[in-house]
């Protein structure tokens, strides 16, 4: 029963997908790179390269479109039927220029395959989600450039009302350390999508560098943030200093049921922010 209701959505979007009544004319596409992209008609066959931006298609009803995806491309479920063109890293040209894609969407990263792909007569767009507003942002463009302005405005209204009915505030907020990788211990810095969402959670994080910096466990132990987030089990290699934090030794280490909610700057994300917050609000 269970494959039926996965493969019901596939026969349904195996039918050609209509062109929408309205098309983007005149003013570009602004991307999160500041590229500035012309489309004469709304893209009918979309190539995603990154998980946050299938979730994206699916939210706004477009996955009749998306005739290629990535193999971490996993949610929803329904993702899985959709054609794979593989990993990213290297890319298979081959395999993407076979799905006949008229739009590419990738996060910020190999300038060299963006490249590649415009050669191949792709159009590309980079979104790269800072926060909760660069992801309502993606899909406004989204739903602006593929003639579904009402449904994205529809999607965003509802993560606007999840996020305001599941988060209250805590005062003072809670510190949080991100860990992004337990061995060499990493974290989420400052200026990242997952920091963003912690905040939005009414948290606030000890880590003030950039990007993804290594950080010193002895760093930790001093900056004794009240929580730990990890998206690593307890059962992750550690350094033996790891029991002797503050966070550790009272248990309030919180293992995500599903990293994916905090890890994809995607429409999913709300459901990350109410998950984390309801944690730290049960959490001795």
């Amino acid at each position: 029963m269970r494959a039926l209701l996965l493969i019901a959505p596939l026969l349904l979007s195996c039918r050609a997908p209509q062109p929408p009544a309205s098309t983007p004319k005149g003013a570009p596409v602004v991307d999160d790179a500041g590229r500035r992209v012309y489309f004469e008609a709304p893209p009918m066959r979309l190539l995603s390269l990154a998980p946050s931006h299938t979730e994206w298609i699916f939210a706004l009803g477009a996955e009749a479109r998306l005739v290629g995806r990535t193999d971490q491309c996993d949610a929803p479920p329904q993702a899985r039927l959709r054609p794979s063109i593989g990993g990213l890293f290297p890319p298979d040209y081959e395999r993407i220029v076979a799905a006949r894609p008229d739009l590419a969407l990738m996060l910020d990263g190999s300038a060299q395959i963006r490249a590649r792909l415009e050669t191949l007569g792709v159009k590309v767009l980079v979104f790269q989600p800072r926060d909760l507003n660069g992801i309502y942002r993606e899909g406004r463009v989204l739903g602006r450039l593929l003639g579904l302005e009402a449904r994205a405005e529809a999607v965003i209204s509802g993560m606007e009302a999840q996020l305001r009915g599941c988060v209250t505030p805590i005062t003072p907020p809670p510190s949080v350390f991100y860990e992004v990788w337990p061995d060499p211990l990493s974290a989420a810095g400052a200026d990242t999508f997952i920091t963003a969402l912690i905040e939005a959670a009414g948290a606030r994080s000890v880590v003030t560098a950039r990007g993804w910096p290594r950080y010193d466990l002895e760093r930790l132990l001093v900056a004794r943030p009240r929580f730990i987030v990890t998206p690593h089990g307890p059962r992750a290699r550690r350094a033996p200093a790891w029991a002797r934090l503050e966070a550790v030794a009272a248990g309030r280490v919180i293992y995500l049921d599903d990293p994916a909610l905090l890890a994809r700057p995607g429409p999913r994300a709300v459901e990350g922010i109410c998950a984390l917050a309801a944690r730290l609000r049960a959490s001795p």
